[in-house]
C-alpha cells in the first residue's frame, strides 16, 4: 500500500510537473505568440510608416523634379523665345541693311549715268561750239582768201588789160619790126661747156 500510495504520489508530481510545464509552455507560447504580434504589429506599423514615409518622399521628390521640369520647360521656352527673337531681328537687320545698300546702289547708279548723261551734254556742247567756232573762222578765212584771190586777179587781169592796151597804142604810135625768129645774143656761149656769157665770166 505504501508502494501504492508513493507511486500515485509520483504520478500526482509527474501530471503537476507536465501540468506545470505544459501550462509554461503555454504561458511562454501565448507570450511569444503576443510579443511576435506585437512585434508585427509594431514592425507593421513601421514599414508602413517608412512606406508612407517614402510615398511623401518620392511625391516630394516628384514634385520637385516636375517643378525643375517646369522651370527647364520655362526657361527652354524663353530661350527658344529669345533665339527667334534674335533671329527675326538679325534677318529684319540685315533687310534692313540690304535695302539701304539697294537703296545707295540705285542712288549712285542714278547719279552716275546723271553725271554721264550731264558730261556727254556739256562735251557735245563745247565740240559742237567748237565746230561752229572753227568753221566760222574757216569761212571767214576762205571768204578773205576768196575776196583776196579775186582782188588779185582783178589787179592782175586790169595790169594786163593795161599792158595790153600799152603795147597797143605803143605799136600804134611807134611801130617796130618784129623779128620773124628769134637770134641769140653774140658771143654768148653758156650751155654744156658753162662758160657763161662774155667768155666765162660767171655773170
Amino acid at each position: 500500500m505504501n508502494l501504492a500510495d508513493i507511486q500515485s504520489g509520483v504520478r500526482g508530481i509527474q501530471q503537476g510537473l507536465c501540468d506545470g510545464f505544459y501550462a509554461m509552455n503555454t504561458g511562454m507560447l501565448n507570450g511569444f505568440a503576443n510579443l511576435t504580434n506585437n512585434l508585427t504589429s509594431e514592425f507593421r506599423g513601421l514599414d508602413n510608416a517608412v512606406a508612407q514615409l517614402g510615398y511623401q518622399s518620392q511625391d516630394g521628390f516628384n514634385a520637385m523634379n516636375l517643378a525643375n521640369i517646369q522651370n527647364t520647360n520655362s526657361i527652354v521656352s524663353q530661350l527658344n523665345n529669345l533665339a527667334t527673337q534674335s533671329a527675326s531681328c538679325c534677318c529684319e537687320t540685315q533687310r534692313q541693311i540690304e535695302r539701304g545698300f539697294c537703296d545707295i546702289n540705285y542712288n549712285l547708279a542714278t547719279q552716275s549715268c546723271d553725271t554721264r548723261r550731264a558730261i556727254s551734254d556739256s562735251t557735245r556742247d563745247i565740240v559742237d561750239n567748237q565746230n561752229a567756232n572753227t568753221r566760222a573762222i574757216l569761212d571767214f578765212l576762205t571768204q578773205d582768201k576768196i575776196s583776196t584771190l579775186e582782188n588779185e586777179n582783178q589787179a592782175l587781169r586790169l595790169s594786163a588789160s593795161q599792158q595790153a592796151q600799152n603795147n597797143y597804142l605803143v605799136n600804134a604810135l611807134r611801130p617796130a619790126p618784129v623779128p620773124a625768129f628769134s637770134v641769140p645774143a653774140p658771143y654768148c656761149y653758156g650751155g654744156a661747156n658753162n662758160y657763161g656769157y662774155n667768155y666765162g665770166c660767171g655773170c
